[in-house]
């Protein structure tokens, strides 16, 4: 059966199995059974990832609404983007699970479409509602505001979705079904973000008009909260003092991305996947105790020859891989068709006529046409997977004249997901830096706004890497997040998919700022001056978008499942360093150093600010 199959018959299998092995625990109260391997493991893991995202949105709902209304001051103001939050989850699960309909899906997508759909449904309308209540208390009518709004913040919306897309689509076209799935789950995300905040936001917002400042005796109480005053003093501060707070923005960074250096990538322990209070693992753990810890995860060995495999002249061959197999120490046992040890010339004469008394056993281990024969390796239980995964390199080298040899199991398919991707990283990469600059050239019709945004943004993406490098390679502080060691390596499918997503989302942070500081510049043609104001206009929504992203994100570190864990704090800790470190200094900072050589070439100094900038 294919691997899809494998997981949709464990529970039929499990529920066959248990009234069937009744009598065994009534004779042994202390007989202990599981069923498992590889489709036990994609069943187990995914039934646990679906509770494992309601825990998870359950915890941070309520956190996201008081980081909300400690925002805005106001409930109306504060559930609007908590509501759009909401629904652009359901209905891109609603859209995935129409694409998967047509092509298979990986179960990671459920947990980041809702990461995802919280987190930016509730930035964009975060941005739009604040813009609009800015609008309105500068004594606009609610028509004006609305068209002010969605002009400005609305404009920054459609931008900010743009750049997150790039790094989504970059996800999209990788090799691994996971990665790809998250690609694609993302890309709905953000279409649905960005249509709800452009077509349902503005409506509700024209319906509430004032009153999504309800009720104002709550905005009275928190009045003391709101931090205007401060944010223009911090963005004073920034544009009088660039330079050294540069330096000191960039050596923080230096030193965050430092663990880079021991950087390992691979695939982590197979009982890191999961809790040990799942089945699998209770069978895995089972295995273990008998000494045959990788009985569950075997290297499968396919040897093919041009006539009958088990035929009298070809038999010889296929015994002596499995005699050659079997002499690495490595291997505690080689399982075939037919014993290494056994007569292979009385066995060829007769293997026809067993065929046809055990047609279901031979059917197992030997191809339809009887040219094909597997071979199941099982590793010594007391070899690490990553030394299974060398185990399935090696026997791919294996010399069997007259026969062609493949090899597969659950370390081969991780050998070949690390090479693909590995391979396809530097292509991810050029990717989405090339379309991000593209894309920002044309929007600020600048050269060094969008070099600047991008090394930036790697600067941010490096952090969250050498954050998991301590907390999980090295399993420093591990404990915290209930890991029993460290991991080793990180998985090269989860380095892809937080590159994808935070350089998207830090994106979305540099166009919040860029759009308010080109605003500025427009207006005035005063480069130190739009960055000043552009960064008190900004700072209180990044951080409180940035906080709501940090504790969406955050709440997934308390996961069970390591993937989804690693994912949740990988992103959560490069959000928040890209909207403190980077987007409140070191980028106001770096503007202002460059002044107006951030607008070249669209700008020329002397253009008079009442005509607009030049071409």
């Amino acid at each position: 059966p294919s691997a899809q199959e494998a997981e949709k018959a464990t529970p039929m299998v499990r529920a066959a199995a248990n009234p069937a092995l009744e009598p065994l625990r009534r004779a042994d109260p202390l007989a202990r059974w599981a069923v498992t391997g590889s489709g036990a493991l994609a069943y187990d893991t995914s039934q646990y990832g679906v509770a494992d995202g309601q825990r998870a949105e359950a915890l941070v709902l309520p956190l996201t609404l008081a980081i909300l209304i400690v925002a805005f001051g106001a409930l109306a103001a504060a559930g609007i983007p908590l509501a759009l939050g909401l629904l652009a989850t359901a209905a891109t699960m609603g859209g995935v699970a129409i694409v998967g309909a047509f092509q298979p899906l990986s179960i990671a997508v459920q947990n980041v479409a809702t990461m995802l759909g919280l987190a930016l449904g509730i930035d964009y309308a975060l941005l739009v509602v604040g813009r609009f209540r800015e609008a309105l208390a500068s004594g606009l009518g609610v028509e004006d505001a609305l068209a002010a709004s969605m002009r400005t913040a609305g404009a920054a919306v459609v931008c900010s979705g743009l750049t997150v897309m790039i790094g989504l689509a970059g996800l999209a076209a990788t090799p691994s079904l996971n990665v790809r799935s998250i690609g694609l789950g993302g890309g709905l995300v953000v279409l649905v973000g960005v249509g709800l905040a452009l077509t349902l936001l503005p409506a509700l917002l024209a319906v509430l008009g004032p009153r999504v400042d309800a009720p104002a005796g709550l905005r009275r109480h928190l009045a003391k909260l709101e931090a205007v005053n401060h944010w223009e003093a911090w963005s004073a501060w920034v544009c009088r003092h660039p330079l050294p707070l540069a330096a000191a923005g960039l050596l923080i960074l230096a030193t965050m991305c430092a663990p880079l250096a021991g950087l390992k990538t691979d695939f982590a322990d197979a009982d890191l996947l999961a809790r040990h209070d799942l089945e699998f693992q209770r069978g895995m753990d089972l295995l273990a105790g008998m000494g045959r810890g990788n009985a569950g995860a075997p290297v499968l060995v396919l040897a093919t020859a041009a006539t009958p495999i088990l035929d009298p002249l070809t038999m010889p061959a296929l015994q002596a891989l499995e005699r050659q197999l079997g002499q690495d120490p490595r291997v505690q046992e080689v399982l075939g068709p037919v014993p290494a040890n056994l007569d292979g010339a009385k066995f060829a004469r007769k293997w026809r006529a067993l065929r046809a008394l055990a047609p279901a056993k031979f059917g197992a281990v030997l191809s339809a046409d009887e040219k094909s024969a597997l071979l199941t390796v099982v590793p010594d239980g007391r070899l690490r997977f990553e030394e299974v995964q060398a185990l399935a390199r090696d026997l791919g080298k294996a010399a069997a004249p007259g026969l062609t040899v493949e090899i597969g199991g659950q370390a081969a398919l991780y050998n070949d997901v690390h090479y693909a991707l590995m391979g396809s990283l530097p292509w991810l990469l050029a990717f989405v830096l090339g379309a991000t600059f593209v894309v920002l050239a044309l929007a600020y019709r600048s050269w060094l706004v969008p070099l600047k945004a991008i090394a930036l943004n790697m600067l941010s993406v490096a952090a969250g890497y050498g954050a998991l490098v301590v907390l999980f390679q090295w399993g420093w502080g591990g404990h915290f997040l209930g890991l029993e060691h460290g991991t080793g390596a990180l998985p090269p499918a989860i380095l892809a998919t937080i590159f994808g997503i935070v350089f998207g989302l830090s994106m979305d942070y540099e166009v919040f700022l860029l759009a308010r500081i080109k605003e500025g510049f427009d207006a005035t043609h005063d480069n130190a001056r739009a960055v000043r104001e552009g960064l008190a206009a900004t700072g209180g929504v990044i951080t409180s978008a940035a906080l709501i992203m940090v504790t969406v994100f955050g709440g997934f570190a308390g996961v069970h499942l390591i993937m989804v864990k690693m994912l949740g704090v990988g992103l959560a800790i490069a959000v928040f360093v890209d909207a403190t470190i980077v987007r409140v200094l070191l980028a106001p900072a770096i503007m202002t150093l460059a002044g107006d050589w951030n607008w070249h070439p669209g700008y020329k100094s002397g253009d008079d600010p009442a005509k607009g900038t030049s071409a």
